[in-house]
C-alpha cells in the first residue's frame, strides 16, 4: 500500500509460463541445454511480473495491511484487511475488484491487524486513541479500549488471547481479547539520554508467528507491497497452489465464536520456552527490543539501523532464529536473535546486569554503487518463506530431475529477502549459497 491510496499485489514464485526478466535471479554456473533438448529455465522468480490486482478505493495513504491467517484452499484464497489515514479499514479479497465492506472510524486509522484463528474478527487501533475489536459479520465494534496515547501498532498474541497496542510515546500495552480487559503495560524506551521520554512504536511481533503460520496446510500465497511513492506496509505469505481470480466459494463469515472463547491463551511454559514467548519491538530510537512474556521483562536490545521518523518495523525469519529490519539510510541490516543458547535468559541478565546490546551481525545497501545510494529510505525488509522459495527454485525449472528439495540440509527460510523503499521499489535477494548446494 502507498501514499495514493492504491493496494498493488503480485503472485508469488509464479509458474515458469508466467514469468519474464523483472524480479529475478541468472546464476553463472547454469548452462543453457543443446537445442532439440527439453527446455530448462535460466532464471529464479520471486514476484510475477505486473500485479494481479489493484485497489484503488482508498483517498488517503495506505498505512498497514493484513491477511486473514486461517486455513485457505484453491477455491478459498484468503482476505485482505488494509488500514488508511482516510479514516476507514476495509475488507478485500482478491476474487472481487472492489471492498467487500468499509469499517468507518472517528479518526486516522494506523494499524490493524486479523484475529490469528478466527477471521470473523480484527483489531484496529489509530489516533482517537481507541483500540477496537472488530466483528466483521456484523460490521460492528465487538469491544473496544480507551489508551493514553496514539496507537501506532496493534498486534494479536499467536493464540488470539491476548492484544497489544504499541503508542507514540514507547509505551505497550496488553489486553485480554475477552472484553478488552486492560492486563499490563511496558515501557519501550530508554532511561536515559534524549529518548528517555519514549518515541513511537513502529513495529509489534511474537517470535515464532512465521513458523506457526508455516506450519498450517495451504499457506496464503499472496505477496502485497509499495506502489510509487510508499510509505511503510508490506507483508508477503504463501500458498501452496494459486488460483488465479477464482471467485469466493466455501466461505461464510460466522459471529457463533467470539473473541472470548478463540485460542488457549499466552502459553507460557518455563521448562520449555516457546517462540512466541518473545515479544519483538520496534520503535523511532532507532532500537529493536527483545520483551519475555514470562515476567514482561527485556531481555535483549538491538541496535544499528536508523529509524527516526517513518514507520519501519523489523521481522523474524521463519525460524525465529534472526531478525531483519530496513532504515531510513536505505542499509538493511539483521541480527541473531541470540536465544538459542544453553544459558538461560534470566541468568544471563543477572549475569550482565543489563539488558543485552547487540549490533548488526550483517547488513548490506541494496544500492551500492548505484546513484540511489543513501538517498532512499528501506521501508521494509523480510525474509521469503521457505515454502516460497523453494516453490520458486522448482518453477525456475533450473533442476528438472529434481521433484523435491526438502532433502537439502539448508535454511531455506533465511536464503532470500525482499525489501521496499520510499520510491516504490521492490527488489530480492538471494544469498548464493543455497542454490550452489542444490546445484552440487
Amino acid at each position: 500500500g502507498g501514499e495514493d491510496g492504491k493496494i498493488l499485489l503480485w503472485e508469488v514464485a509464479p509458474p515458469q509460463h508466467k514469468q519474464s526478466r523483472s524480479a529475478s535471479y541468472q546464476h553463472r554456473n547454469v548452462a543453457l541445454r543443446p537445442s532439440g533438448s527439453s527446455p530448462m529455465g535460466t532464471e529464479i522468480q520471486l514476484l510475477s511480473a505486473q500485479p494481479v490486482a489493484v485497489f484503488d478505493e482508498h483517498r488517503a495513504e495506505v498505512v498497514s495491511l493484513s491477511w486473514s491467517k486461517q486455513q485457505a484452499t484453491d477455491a478459498n484464497d484468503p482476505f485482505l484487511l488494509s488500514a488508511s489515514l482516510d479514516k476507514t479499514v476495509r475488507l478485500w479479497h482478491v476474487s472481487r475488484p472492489g471492498a467487500l465492506h468499509i469499517f468507518q472510524h472517528a479518526d486516522m486509522v494506523t494499524c490493524v491487524d486479523f484475529h490469528p484463528t478466527n477471521d470473523s474478527f480484527f483489531i484496529s487501533g489509530g489516533f482517537d486513541l481507541k483500540l477496537r475489536c472488530w466483528s466483521i459479520p456484523n460490521g460492528r465494534v465487538k469491544a473496544w479500549a480507551q489508551t493514553p496515547d496514539i496507537i501506532t501498532a496493534v498486534q494479536f498474541s499467536p493464540n488470539g488471547n491476548m492484544v497489544v497496542a504499541g503508542l507514540m510515546r514507547g509505551q505497550v500495552y496488553f489486553y485480554m481479547t475477552d472484553g478488552m480487559k486492560y492486563y499490563t503495560q511496558l515501557e519501550s524506551k530508554n532511561r536515559r539520554g534524549r529518548a528517555s521520554d519514549g518515541r513511537k512504536v513502529t513495529g509489534l511481533v511474537f517470535r515464532g508467528n512465521a513458523e506457526s503460520l508455516n506450519n498450517r496446510k495451504g499457506l496464503h500465497r499472496r505477496c502485497t507491497s509499495t506502489d510509487s511513492q510508499t510509505t511503510s506496509s508490506f507483508a508477503v505469505t504463501a500458498r501452496a497452489d494459486y488460483a488465479n481470480h477464482t471467485p469466493m466459494r466455501g466461505r461464510t463469515y460466522s459471529d457463533q465464536s467470539t473473541p472470548s472463547n478463540i485460542g488457549g491463551g499466552l502459553s507460557i511454559n518455563s521448562g520449555s520456552r516457546r517462540l512466541q514467548d518473545h515479544l519483538l519491538v520496534t520503535t523511532n530510537d532507532s532500537r529493536l527490543r527483545l520483551y519475555e512474556m514470562d515476567g514482561f521483562c527485556a531481555i535483549q536490545k538491538y541496535k544499528g539501523a536508523l529509524n527516526t521518523k517513518m514507520q519501519i518495523k523489523a521481522s523474524f525469519s521463519e525460524t525465529g532464529i534472526y531478525m531483519i529490519c530496513g532504515s531510513e539510510t536505505g542499509v538493511v541490516h539483521i541480527w541473531e536473535s541470540l536465544l538459542n543458547h544453553e544459558m538461560s535468559l534470566k541468568a544471563k541478565a543477572a549475569a550482565h546486569k543489563k539488558v543485552d546490546r547487540s549490533n548488526p551481525c550483517a547488513s548490506f545497501d541494496p544500492y551500492h554503487g548505484t546513484s540511489s545510494a543513501g538517498q532512499r529510505a528501506v521501508t521494509e525488509a523480510l525474509f521469503v518463506p521457505s515454502s516460497c522459495v523453494k516453490r520458486a527454485f522448482m518453477n525456475s525449472k533450473l533442476f528438472p530431475t529434481l521433484h523435491s528439495l526438502d532433502q537439502f540440509k539448508c535454511d531455506f527460510g533465511s536464503s532470500m529477502i525482499v525489501t521496499s523503499d520510499d520510491e516504490g521499489t521492490i527488489k530480492i535477494f538471494l544469498k548464493r549459497a543455497p542454490l550452489d548446494i542444490v546445484i552440487r
